[in-house]
């Protein structure tokens, strides 16, 4: 896969290095990180209130029974600053 680089080259970094990463997530961490975007999707009619909240109540049951998983995908950057 290509990566493209320019934006790490022009802060100066060279020997530009990218890996791929997974985060998993708890649900109270997961619950945090989605708040605003949730809260947001009510605000703009995306999603009606009550069916967001069924599907968070379906999260926090599937929590309380062990069976949530979570993760975020990311990245890290190394390079050597010239």
């Amino acid at each position: 896969m290509k990566i493209r680089t320019e934006i790490f080259e022009e802060l100066g970094l060279s020997n530009i290095s990218f890996v791929t990463h997974t985060n998993m997530a708890s649900y109270d961490f997961f619950m945090w990180v989605c708040h605003g975007i949730l809260e947001q999707a009510i605000n703009q009619k995306v999603i009606s209130e009550s069916d967001l909240n069924q599907w968070v109540n379906q999260l926090k049951k599937m929590h309380e029974e062990g069976h949530f998983l979570a993760g975020f995908p990311g990245f890290i950057v190394t390079g050597i600053k010239s």
